[in-house]
């Protein structure tokens, strides 16, 4: 292999954290979800991080659980759905990794949303409302030139 990690990135309910331990027993390597490590740092849930702390807050520790990751040894990291977006924590993924967008059409991300017990869930309206036609491949793109050469496109889950 010519890269570091294997690194699942897309929107909540794009099924990274589903696909993420699967890909890692298949490939014979660890698996990280950085939404688990930021619960388990906290300790609490991330919609209690962000109703007590703050999305700032969050964020740091996001920051730090993409960096613990990075650092670790070869592993299939599955990354929260903002995440990569952060120009920090976008520079590790991609960097030297082999980074993976699973994407799925927007009803079938919601209706996944839906069943979810996460706190993101509780979100279901603003998907609708503010996502619905969303393309963040190509927003990716835009806010970070870099990723041309690693985001040829992507494949509906």
């Amino acid at each position: 292999m010519n890269f570091h990690h294997v690194v699942l990135v897309g929107l909540s309910g794009s099924g990274k954290s589903t696909i993420g331990p699967r890909l890692a027993r298949r490939l014979d390597l660890l698996f990280i979800d950085t939404d688990k490590t930021v619960v388990a740092r906290a300790g609490c849930p991330i919609d209690e991080i962000f109703a007590t702390r703050g999305e700032a807050t969050f964020r740091a520790f996001e920051r730090e659980a993409v960096r613990e990751a990075i650092a670790g040894p070869r592993s299939v990291i599955a990354t929260g759905g903002g995440a990569p977006v952060d120009p920090e924590n976008f520079r590790q993924l991609w960097e030297g990794n082999a980074v993976i967008w699973l994407d799925a059409p927007m009803e079938v991300l919601i209706s996944r949303m839906e069943g979810s017990q996460r706190g993101v869930a509780k979100s279901v309206r603003f998907w609708q409302t503010v996502v619905q036609g969303f393309d963040c491949p190509r927003f990716w793109r835009r806010a970070h030139p870099s990723t041309r050469r690693h985001m040829s496109g992507s494949r509906p889950g």
